[in-house]
């Protein structure tokens, strides 16, 4: 596979009652992944989610830890790449909703200068999070992409995924809210790199609550396909 080390992002927000069952979950996988591994924590929290990720570490993962000033899941993203030291990277969120378990399948599916991204969503896979207005909200979303871009994906909000460094400074990603995830999409689409799409399934929230404001994030999406589908 020619991949030297990987390091997975989880940005965090408030999730002091999961956090450690998650990263309790991506020590045992990442453990049993053959190479080199990190795990970056990027947090905007107000309770104690930092500590009780930090005093969750098993085993020898390396763990490190960021504190964020301002909120934003892109920035959070974003910021973590930055410390990241390995040449593959994993994209996740903290609050149980990306199940480590699909990293192996996604380094298995992974092929040189793709994206491979968990879908949540028919043919591929579900989530027990899907409302009404999330699920037609965002079938909406995916056929104007698919319509717009000549494209055949079947999920471009969940977010969870992998690619290279190299793919990921060739995304040039600016987006700092929920519009991220889409961008990423997007901006692969009009770059002309592969987008392989795994089947997940996306678990009820074992705790917290939820930060996605409905009306917020589809005015997000919807002005962030048009401005890409514009530019360049």
């Amino acid at each position: 596979m020619g991949i030297s080390g990987l390091s997975v992002v989880m940005a965090t927000m408030n999730e002091s009652e999961s956090i450690e069952k998650v990263i309790e979950a991506y020590a045992s996988v990442l453990s049993k992944i053959p190479f080199v591994t990190e795990l970056i924590i990027v947090d905007y929290s107000e309770d104690d989610t930092l500590d009780r990720a930090m005093a969750a570490r098993r085993g020898s993962l390396e763990v490190v830890s960021l504190s964020m000033r301002r909120p934003g899941r892109g920035y959070a993203l974003r910021l973590g790449v930055k410390h990241a030291k390995y040449d593959m990277i994993c994209l996740a969120d903290g609050d149980g909703s990306h199940d480590a378990r699909y990293i192996p399948r996604m380094l298995k599916a992974y092929v040189p200068g793709s994206i491979v991204m968990a879908s949540r969503f028919p043919p591929l896979g579900w989530s027990e999070e899907h409302s009404f207005f999330h699920y037609y909200g965002n079938r909406i979303a995916v056929a104007t992409v698919n319509f717009l871009f000549r494209a055949k994906v079947t999920d471009i909000t969940n977010g969870f995924g992998i690619m290279s460094k190299d793919v990921w400074n060739r995304l040039s990603l600016d987006s700092d809210h929920w519009s991220f995830d889409t961008q990423i999409i997007c901006r692969a689409l009009k770059r002309g790199i592969r987008i392989i799409e795994i089947p997940s399934f996306e678990p009820k929230r074992s705790g917290g609550r939820a930060k996605l404001n409905i009306l917020d994030a589809a005015w997000r999406i919807a002005g962030r396909v048009l401005l890409e589908r514009i530019t360049r």
